[in-house]
């Protein structure tokens, strides 16, 4: 807890008001003075403290000691008169003016040590500053570095907004929860309507999104989607998010909304767009010198060898999650030597591996079968070559949109040139290693379901890909 929560959770034992007493006597969201009393939020605003002193009824003593603990001077400089209703409305009434900036970060992860990303934070910043991108989706693969990247832009453009919201979505909360928490922000923590439908809510979202330069940010989007189906589909319950986010990209407003995901939502995909209100912004590893910054920041000694530095971070398509798991293991366990690291089999981690599960376990039968075959293939393959591997060869529209999802879900790349797909490193070697297990298991058992519809070793392929299939997959099985 901090200074500011005790004292006024003190003053508040001492009143005898309970925090729904305390709330409504101060016209404050219960939540929020329930957050403010354990700790759990930054310092408010002087008017909230102001608005609290009052209810309490404390005297100029009291008062100053619960300004100084919010770190505020007292008496505090001249502030805007307190309204007296009750409760927002919707119709007739407008946002009251904000003198003072107050924002929301919630649970937000510590920015640790970031490396790189300069041209990636340069090119956000214009989206949103020059360009007023007003939804933007930053997609790609488990440990790219999507929440980090997210929190060092906020940080940097927080000056530009006059209130920041940070939320993860990893615990999937209701949308009905979420509006209530912002909204709370942006009225200066009036309660809110009980009444109010998610659309009102949603309505009034986007009046204060009009009337002030908000940023808003929702961390781990892809947990309120669906598994093993196709892309971007909504929960049973959540679906009132995509009207959220289709309202945020259709209404014109000053602020943002960012988005950080794995999977791009289907109103999110058929409505960006290089100059559109809605854009998505697919993140790919670091380059090969941010990626040395990380081992050398997990006191790897590479520059003795850095060839082999080079290629650790190529295996992991600069994924900067796996190359610090990969740093810190070779560190502790190998005594530093890169080059013994690359020539095991310890090259996928059980964190990492977790992350890169997780993925897989979302996709639906067709999707992971495509990923297979990938693994197999080795090598970008067209999707019409792609659909002569299947024993019973699925419709051409079929694999089109199985691979339109998983380009989605930030699983496959696309070699323009080719009009070709092909799997990153890291999810190749994790790929491959689920395939080897699967194999391993079903020859045990004696039951034969992947080994039936997945050529571990294909007759008609070139020297060393057949030669590179064999090293990966049937010796190991």
């Amino acid at each position: 807890m901090s200074k500011f929560s005790d004292t006024l959770e003190a003053f508040r034992k001492k009143s005898g008001y309970s925090k729904k007493e305390l709330a409504n006597l101060a016209g404050i969201a219960e939540s929020y003075v329930s957050h403010l009393t354990l700790g759990s939020r930054e310092n408010p605003s002087p008017e909230t403290i102001a608005k609290l002193a009052s209810a309490l009824k404390l005297n100029d003593e009291e008062k100053k000691s619960l300004f100084e603990a919010a770190e505020l001077p007292y008496p505090p400089p001249s502030m805007p008169a307190i309204p007296s209703t009750s409760f927002l409305s919707i119709s007739g009434d407008k946002p009251e003016e904000k003198t003072i900036k107050e924002d929301d970060w919630d649970d937000v992860p510590n920015l640790q040590a970031f490396f790189g990303r300069e041209e990636e934070l340069k090119e956000l910043k214009h989206w949103i500053l020059e360009d007023h991108c007003q939804l933007l989706a930053v997609s790609g693969s488990g440990g790219i570095g999507k929440t980090m990247l997210t929190i060092k832009l906020a940080r940097d453009i927080n000056g530009e907004f006059d209130h920041v919201f940070w939320r993860s979505l990893k615990d999937a909360p209701s949308l009905e929860h979420l509006l209530e928490d912002c909204l709370s922000l942006l009225s200066h923590h009036k309660p809110l309507d009980p009444h109010w439908s998610v659309e009102e809510r949603i309505h009034r979202l986007l009046d204060y999104m009009k009337k002030y330069q908000c940023l808003l940010i929702l961390d781990n989007m892809e947990a309120i989607l669906r598994e093993k189906e196709h892309v971007g589909e909504y929960l049973v319950g959540y679906e009132a998010y995509g009207n959220l986010f289709d309202e945020i990209g259709k209404v014109s407003h000053q602020s943002c909304l960012i988005l950080t995901t794995r999977e791009i939502p289907e109103e999110i995909a058929l409505r960006q767009g290089k100059s559109a209100a809605i854009r998505v912004y697919p993140l790919s590893g670091l380059k090969p010198e941010d990626g040395l910054r990380i081992l050398e920041d997990k006191a790897l000694a590479w520059m003795t060898q850095s060839e082999d530095a080079k290629a650790l971070i190529d295996l992991y398509s600069g994924n900067p999650l796996a190359l610090e798991l990969a740093a810190v293991f070779i560190r502790d366990a190998l005594a530093g030597n890169i080059s013994t690291f690359l020539v095991s089999s310890a090259t996928i981690f059980v964190s990492i591996q977790g992350v890169l599960e997780q993925q897989f376990e979302r996709l639906s039968t067709l999707e992971q079968q495509i990923m297979y075959w990938l693994a197999i293939e080795r090598e970008a393959v067209t999707p019409t070559a792609l659909q002569q591997d299947f024993p019973s060869p699925p419709d051409l529209l079929k694999m089109g949109i199985a691979l339109q999802s998983l380009r989605r879900r930030s699983l496959i790349e696309i070699r323009e040139q080719e009009k070709a797909y092909s799997l990153q490193a890291v999810i190749q070697a994790h790929v491959t290693r689920r395939l080897i297990d699967q194999v391993v298991s079903e020859l045990k058992s004696a039951s034969f379901k992947l080994m039936e519809s997945h050529a571990l070793l294909k007759a008609h392929t070139r020297d060393y890909l057949h030669e590179a299939q064999r090293r990966q997959f049937l010796a190991p099985a």
